[in-house]
């Protein structure tokens, strides 16, 4: 959980109005949304149908697993949810209880709980 704390504790001394903070989860449920915030924050032109489409095939986890580099090692399935295959209720309530202790209270993880 150090990196999450990290971040957070980052976000808070940079300005959180200078960071934007994006979760694997928002992204894979409503990508075209999380990408317009992307392009806002950046203060770019808005995106073309053509280019926000080019993007989106770009980002996908087949794609970054296909043309490689340095994600080919760290993408996974690419789905949400897939803890549920590693563990079981016990290991979760124990997951919940070190993630309270660690990172309780902290903005940038609220939304993984």
């Amino acid at each position: 959980f150090m990196w999450v704390k990290k971040s957070g504790e980052a976000v808070d001394a940079i300005d959180p109005e200078r960071v934007l903070v994006l979760q694997y989860e928002e992204l894979k449920l409503d990508f075209d949304t999380q990408l317009q915030r992307i392009n806002d924050f950046l203060g770019l032109p808005k995106l073309t149908n053509a280019k926000a489409k080019a993007v989106t095939a770009e980002c996908t986890a087949n794609t970054m697993k296909k043309n490689g580099g340095r994600f080919k090692m760290i993408i996974r399935k690419g789905v949400v949810g897939d803890w549920q295959n590693y563990l079981d209720d016990e290991r979760w309530k124990e997951f919940d209880r070190v993630f309270d202790k660690v990172l309780g209270g902290m903005d940038i993880a609220e939304s993984l709980r």
